[in-house]
C-alpha cells in the first residue's frame, strides 16, 4: 500500500494501513464497516481523472472485499468463541496467532472468503455449544443457590412445603439435560451434564421419599399425639413411633440450620435413613389398620366411620359426650343419645327432627 501512496497520494490508502494496525481485541466490527463505506464513498466522488489510476481500482477492490468480508469480522467478534474455538480455527487456517497482539489486518489476510466454511463451521459450533454451556449454567444457578421452604409445625418442628415447585423445577431440568445428549455439540460439556443430571437425579429421589416420610409422619403424629388412650391400645407401636420422631424431627433440625438443597443431599446417610423411616412407618400404619379391622369385626357399625374417627371413638369409649357426634354415622336416624346424669346408662335415642 506504500506504493499506492507514492503513485496517489490521497487519504483512503492510508486509512486502510490505520484499519490494519487496530488491535482485534478492542474493534467494533460496525465501526469498521462505516468506515470501509465513507472510504469507498470518498474513492467515488473523487474527479474522474484520479478514477483511471490503476491504484484506484486496487483500493476500490479492496475496499469492496473487506466489506463483503465485514459480516464474518462481526461473528468473529462472538462472545460464543472460546480460546478452543480459535485454537481449531487458527490450526484449519495455518496461521499462529496471539490474541493480545492480534490486529485487523492480520484477520483480514486470511482471505475470509476463501476460507468461509472453515470460519463459518467453527462459528456455528461455538454459537451451538454457547446455548448449551447457558443452559447448564441456569441449572448450577438455581439449584446451587435453591432454598428448601419451611413452616413451623405445631410448634414441634419445621416441615418442608412448596413440593409441586421442587419437583415441577427438579424434573424439567432433569428431562433437559438428558435431551443435550442429543444436540452435535454435546461432547464438550458431557462431564459436566452428566455430573447435574446425577445430582438432578439424587433430589428427585431423595424428596420422592421425603414427601412419603413427612405425610406419614404428619397423620400418625394426629393419631399417636391426639389421645390418650393411644399409647394403653397399641404400647408397642406408640414406642416405635416416638423413636422415629425423634429420628425425623432431627434430620429437620438440620434441613432448618443449612435448608440449601446442595446441602441437605449430602447429609450422612440421608436417603437411607428415609428409606428406613418410610419402611418403618408404613409398618405402623399396617399394624394401626390391622387393629381398626379387628375393632370393625366385632363391631361391623364401625366400617361406616373412618379410621380417624374410629380411633376417636375406641380413644374416647368412656366419653360418651364426646363421641355423640360419630353416632349418626353409624346409625342412620340417630342425632345424639340422651343419658343419665352421671353419663353411665343411656335414656333415650333423638333423631335430627
Amino acid at each position: 500500500s506504500s506504493g499506492i501512496n507514492a503513485e496517489w497520494p490521497l487519504r483512503p490508502g492510508v486509512q486502510i494501513d490505520e484499519w490494519k494496525e487496530k488491535p482485534w481485541l478492542s474493534i467494533s466490527p460496525r465501526k469498521v464497516r462505516s468506515g470501509l463505506d465513507t472510504l469507498l464513498n470518498q474513492c467515488k466522488a473523487m474527479p474522474a481523472r484520479l478514477r483511471t489510476y490503476s491504484s484506484y481500482d486496487y483500493v476500490t477492490k479492496v475496499l469492496k472485499n473487506f466489506i463483503k468480508v465485514n459480516p464474518t469480522i462481526v461473528s468473529l467478534k462472538s462472545e460464543a468463541l472460546k480460546e478452543r474455538h480459535w485454537k481449531a480455527m487458527m490450526k484449519e487456517l495455518g496461521v499462529v496467532w496471539v490474541m493480545s497482539d492480534l490486529t485487523l489486518g492480520s484477520v483480514w489476510a486470511v482471505d475470509l472468503l476463501k476460507n468461509e466454511l472453515i470460519v463459518n463451521d467453527i462459528i456455528t459450533t461455538a454459537q451451538g455449544e454457547m446455548a448449551l454451556e447457558e443452559f447448564l449454567k441456569q441449572v448450577r444457578e438455581k439449584w446451587n443457590s435453591y432454598e428448601l421452604e419451611l413452616i413451623n409445625y405445631q410448634n414441634k418442628c419445621r416441615l418442608i412445603r412448596g413440593w409441586d415447585e421442587l419437583f415441577d423445577g427438579v424434573r424439567e431440568h432433569i428431562n433437559s439435560v438428558s435431551a443435550m445428549k442429543l444436540s452435535p455439540y454435546y461432547k464438550v460439556f458431557e462431564e459436566d451434564a452428566l455430573a447435574w443430571e446425577d445430582k438432578l437425579n439424587r433430589i428427585n429421589s431423595l424428596f420422592d421419599v421425603w414427601i412419603d416420610v413427612q405425610r406419614r409422619w404428619v397423620y400418625l403424629d394426629g393419631i399417636f399425639s391426639g389421645s390418650a388412650d393411644i399409647p394403653h391400645l397399641l404400647p408397642v407401636e406408640t414406642s416405635r413411633f416416638a423413636s422415629i420422631s425423634t429420628e425425623f424431627m432431627g434430620l429437620m433440625k438440620k434441613v432448618v440450620k443449612s435448608p440449601l438443597i446442595v446441602n441437605v443431599i449430602t447429609i450422612n446417610g440421608v436417603q437411607r435413613s428415609l428409606e428406613r423411616l418410610a419402611d418403618l412407618l408404613q409398618k405402623i400404619q399396617k399394624a394401626l389398620g390391622e387393629y381398626l379391622e379387628r375393632e370393625r369385626a366385632g363391631f361391623p357399625r364401625f366400617y361406616f366411620v373412618g379410621d380417624e374417627d374410629l380411633l376417636d371413638i375406641i380413644g374416647n369409649s368412656k366419653n360418651v359426650q364426646k363421641i355423640q357426634k360419630h353416632f349418626r354415622k353409624m346409625f342412620a336416624g340417630v342425632a345424639t343419645i340422651t343419658l343419665s346424669e352421671d353419663d353411665s346408662t343411656i335414656l333415650g335415642v333423638a333423631s335430627r327432627e
